[in-house]
């Protein structure tokens, strides 16, 4: 049985691992405004669901590579 502590354990440290990964991203584009609120907040954001939306998107990506292409 998965604790609750566990599961918070690994959404914190997921969530940091995609906020360093999306900081470093977004700091080296140089079209996207760094003073902008919004900018910041979509990068809060994505971080938030990130280990919720990863795991689902690899599933999928998974599944798609036993079909044959369209």
């Amino acid at each position: 049985m998965v604790h609750v502590s566990h599961f918070l354990t690994a959404y914190l440290l997921l969530s940091a691992i995609a906020f360093t990964v999306y900081l470093s991203i977004f700091l080296k584009d140089p079209s996207t405004p760094k003073t902008d609120h919004l900018s910041w907040l979509v990068l809060i954001v994505a971080t938030l669901l990130s280990p919720i939306s990863l795991p689902i998107s690899l599933l999928k990506w998974l599944k798609s590579l036993g079909r044959p292409a369209e």
